[in-house]
């Protein structure tokens, strides 16, 4: 581990220079401090899963492409589906090795659900899970990496989700849960990924989604899994899946998912599998040039994270703030307000709002990328601070109209290109008439949740960036 870890930081040197790697290294070891326990259901839990009745009752496919896995990993993961709680599924894994070891493990097996196919060649990760698909006979298909583990409770929550969003109107494309990492020996857990519920500009990041997913089976036997994405096929298919379905997206607040981390693992050596990081930027190329988005993906210092430029500056250095905003309202029309942080000696003191109508990014330094590196990315949020928005023009009229709720009578300022008005921002005399930190919020708030009842989304872009 120790090893590995130096490898790392050299490899990020290498790409991003010493002063980023020492800001990457404190990050790490204040990260390191917060402990994490993955704890399994108990007794009493598992009894109850186990007797549960549906109402809905959802089959699942769990389909593993598997190249000479090592023995113990394969039959690990077998056993990590055979466990499920959860009794209505098939397991079909897709055999492209050269040798009978993969096969000698599953004969090993007694159990109907798994079915075994042995293909004659290799034909790559995408191709061969594809094979596994085209046999699946269940309503959701799920995708398991031939050395990872499912939590023994992972297709109850996916069952009780897709049960519960039918009974409210909901018929989801895919499900996704939280996920963690664990070790060779599968003795010790780290590193939980605590995903939020879907968020485009997010996915256009990095693919935050990953594991555990499940998804509607007529979807995926009719995108099925692209060769030429390999290393980042999941992406692609997220992707792709979103942009060719009108159903909801579902989220399972659980870790139901263990990635194994060992030598070869992309998720303890990323330099093990580059390629796969530039399968994934043509991936999201590809989502943007099929949305007919113009807008151009350029890698991050962070391995397979990303950012989109957009518009006519996308391939230029040094953009600054009013022609990255222009960019991408002119570019995304499905945005309708933009915004960044706000630093204040050295340190995020706003920017995007959660829920609780607070910057959940307050305090940090402006140079860590923090938690999954999401300081660091493009995404959607539910708010952003008005000292630091922008505001989609065909909007002023209804942010004027909040504006008068709350007592303030104002015309925006309007940012003029050509004499066409594409984006406005707040007047600092509104500003100065807010006398508090939650009054700020508040107004913030209430004009972001107008603009996504008009159906726009409001982006938080860690370039736009304003020091007060």
């Amino acid at each position: 581990m120790i090893r590995n870890n130096i490898r790392k930081a050299y490899n990020y040197m290498k790409r991003n220079g010493i002063k980023s790697t020492l800001y990457a290294s404190v990050e790490r070891l204040c990260q390191d401090a917060k402990k994490y326990e993955y704890r399994d259901i108990s007794e009493a839990e598992e009894k109850k899963q186990r007797e549960a009745r549906f109402d809905i009752r959802t089959r699942f496919s769990i389909v593993v492409p598997t190249y000479e896995t090592n023995e113990i990993f394969a039959k690990e993961m077998i056993k990590s589906v055979l466990n499920q709680t959860y009794p209505s599924f098939e397991l079909i894994i897709s055999d492209a090795s050269k040798t009978d070891k993969v096969e000698k493990v599953v004969r090993s097996f007694d159990d109907e659900r798994i079915t075994y196919i042995k293909n004659t060649e290799n034909k790559g990760i995408s191709e061969n899970t594809n094979i596994g698909i085209r046999v699946a006979s269940g309503q959701y298909i799920g995708l398991l990496d031939h050395d990872d583990l499912l939590t023994k409770d992972a297709l109850y929550e996916m069952a009780r989700a897709i049960e519960r969003g039918k009974k409210e109107g909901n018929r989801f494309s895919f499900v996704y849960s939280d996920e963690d990492k664990c070790d060779t020996f599968a003795t010790r857990f780290y590193e939980p990924h605590y995903k939020p519920q879907f968020n485009l500009d997010l996915l256009l990041s990095n693919n935050y989604i990953c594991h555990f997913m499940v998804m509607e089976a007529s979807l995926i036997k009719r995108l099925e899994l692209r060769q030429e994405y390999d290393g980042a096929q999941d992406h692609d298919l997220v992707l792709r899946a979103y942009k060719n379905s009108d159903n909801p997206v579902g989220k399972v607040d659980k870790v139901l998912y263990h990635w194994r981390c060992h030598e070869d693992s992309t998720a303890s050596n990323p330099e093990s599998k580059r390629y796969a990081y530039e399968a994934g930027r043509r991936a999201v190329q590809d989502y943007l040039n099929s949305s007919h988005i113009n807008g151009y993906v350029i890698p991050t210092r962070h391995n397979g994270f990303f950012r989109v430029e957009y518009g006519i500056h996308g391939k230029e250095n040094d953009v600054n703030i009013r022609e990255n905003v222009h960019d991408i309202l002119a570019n995304r029309f499905d945005v309708g307000i933009v915004g960044g942080p706000i630093i204040k000696h050295n340190k995020i003191t706003s920017g995007m709002l959660d829920d609780t109508k607070t910057c959940p990014l307050e305090g940090q330094n402006r140079n860590f990328s923090g938690y999954m590196h999401r300081n660091a990315m493009q995404q959607d949020v539910l708010a952003v601070d008005i000292r630091n928005m922008y505001i989609r023009n065909d909007l002023c009229l209804m942010v004027e109209s909040v504006l008068k709720r709350n007592g303030i009578r104002a015309k925006l300022n309007q940012d003029l290109d050509n004499n066409k008005a594409v984006f406005a921002t707040i007047p600092d005399y509104v500003i100065d008439q807010l006398n508090t930190e939650i009054d700020i919020q508040n107004i913030s708030f209430d004009i972001c949740e107008a603009c996504m009842l008009e159906g726009y989304r409001i982006m938080y872009d860690p370039c736009i960036e304003v020091t007060l």
